[in-house]
């Protein structure tokens, strides 16, 4: 069965990003608690993050990680009422940008070894 690129983003990509913000928010001060909520998981998944349960199919690059810190940073120091949407927006921009680097095609081809490696479904895709 065919693997959509949404569901590699969001069993592969989705989980890294979310480990790598949860240790961020924690080197910024954020309480576990308050990490749950921002990010809409539970103690139990920070703990996984944590302990490298969870997460850990996608690995990212000093400069994602750098990224990620100045993410922290901006969420912590967000209004609460408009960190729902600064979050979704950041998410959103680093899906944008594995498609402009093709990193989701080839996260896309790992999964779907059927596809051609000449595939560019999701590049024409505006």
């Amino acid at each position: 069965m065919i693997k959509l690129p949404c569901e590699v983003m969001i069993w592969e990509f989705l989980p890294a990003l979310r480990r790598e913000l949860v240790k961020a928010l924690l080197e910024e001060g954020v309480s576990r608690k308050e990490i749950a909520s921002m990010l809409g998981i539970t103690d139990s998944a920070i703990s996984q993050y944590l302990k490298k349960k969870r997460g850990m199919h996608f690995r990212f690059g000093v400069d994602i990680k750098q990224r990620i810190q100045q993410i922290a940073r901006h969420l912590k120091n967000t209004p609460v009422k408009n960190r729902s949407a600064r979050l979704i927006a950041e998410i959103c921009k680093f899906c944008l940008m594995l498609k402009r680097k093709k990193v989701l095609c080839s996260l896309c081809l790992k999964q779907n070894p059927e596809l051609n490696k000449n595939c560019n479904v999701v590049r024409r895709i505006k």
